[in-house]
């Protein structure tokens, strides 16, 4: 008797046994470059309403005709300070300190060394910083605002004009914003202050007049007269115009280089206008160099009141916004 084997396959194979249980997870894998967007790193944005470590300053000359050369040592009360940039009867001079640091009195520096005029009379001066540029640089976007001008004061008797705003530089042959004219006041004709003018220079760029400051409003005597508002600056922030004795001039916003509103009055006694906004000045600078001397201007004082009158508002301080692009 012939013998049989008996499969459930066809085939003559078994059956598949169960699924054996997973292996190990294997080592991570190396972490891959860091990405960037189009090959270009992102911007960083720098604002500046006031000057950092002082290390020079800038003369506004009084009267033209003077000249300083490029690297002339000047003195005034002990201190020493060099010209970063040569100086032929325009309005601003350049300089850095030496030895003692700022410590200016009087109106007049004295030649030590180098060549220029003996002696150069300035009206005013204001302390210069320095920015530092990334070296990975590859341009820079600056914008740049003149300080706002003071509102003037209202009342006719005795009442003043509000201050100008102060001069805002960046760069020793670049960019120059100037600051606001102050509001008159109601003895002076209550008309508001021109507008700040500015400067790029030989740079690609862009330049505004600041707004001029509102003259007042009229009405009659015994009733609360609004003062006029102050200019505008691009950055907005103006300083409103006083109504009487409900409300007081308003003062223009730091960093915006707008102007203060002018005094009301509540009275027969006339209204201020508002100061002028700081001109404003936008630019591109490729291939920047390493350092930029700068200042921000500062707001004009509020003019004072007279007669039954009152206060303007200060003008807003300058800025300085920097914009860094990077390959």
């Amino acid at each position: 008797m012939n013998g049989f084997l008996f499969t459930n396959s066809s085939n003559g194979l078994g059956a598949t046994g169960p699924a054996g249980p997973a292996g190990a997870t294997g080592p991570m894998g190396a972490t891959g470059p860091s990405g960037s967007i189009g090959g270009l790193t992102g911007p960083t944005l720098q604002l500046f309403t006031s000057v950092g470590a002082t290390n020079g300053a800038l003369f506004a000359i009084a009267a033209s005709g003077a000249s300083a050369a490029l690297g002339s040592v000047y003195l005034n009360n002990g201190a020493t300070y060099l010209v970063k940039a040569a100086y032929n009867g325009t309005t601003y001079l350049f300089t850095s300190s030496l030895g003692l640091g700022i410590a200016i009195t009087g109106g007049t520096l004295q030649l030590l060394s180098g060549s220029g005029s003996s002696g150069i009379g300035f009206a005013s001066f204001q302390s210069l910083s320095t920015f530092s540029v990334n070296s990975s640089a590859l341009y820079l976007e600056v914008e740049l605002v003149g300080g706002g001008a003071g509102g003037g004061g209202s009342g006719n008797t005795s009442s003043t004009l509000g201050g100008n705003g102060q001069v805002s530089v960046f760069g020793t042959n670049a960019m120059i914003a100037g600051g606001g004219f102050g509001g008159y006041g109601a003895a002076q004709n209550g008309n508001g202050g021109f507008g700040g003018t500015a400067s790029v220079g030989s740079l690609i760029g862009y330049v505004q007049t600041g707004q001029a400051g509102f003259p007042t409003s009229t009405g009659g005597a015994g009733t609360n007269l609004f003062g006029g508002n102050g200019g505008t600056s691009p950055f907005g922030g103006n300083g409103s115009g006083g109504l009487g004795s409900l409300n007081a001039a308003t003062s223009g916003v730091l960093g915006t280089g707008s102007g203060g509103g002018g005094g009301g009055t509540a009275s027969s006694e006339g209204c201020a206008g508002g100061g002028g906004a700081g001109g404003y000045a936008k630019a591109i600078i490729s291939s920047p160099g390493a350092t930029y001397f700068y200042t921000i201007g500062n707001g004009g004082i509020a003019g004072s009141s007279g007669q039954s009158g009152f206060i303007g508002g200060t003008g807003g301080i300058g800025c300085l916004v920097i914009k860094t692009y990077f390959q």
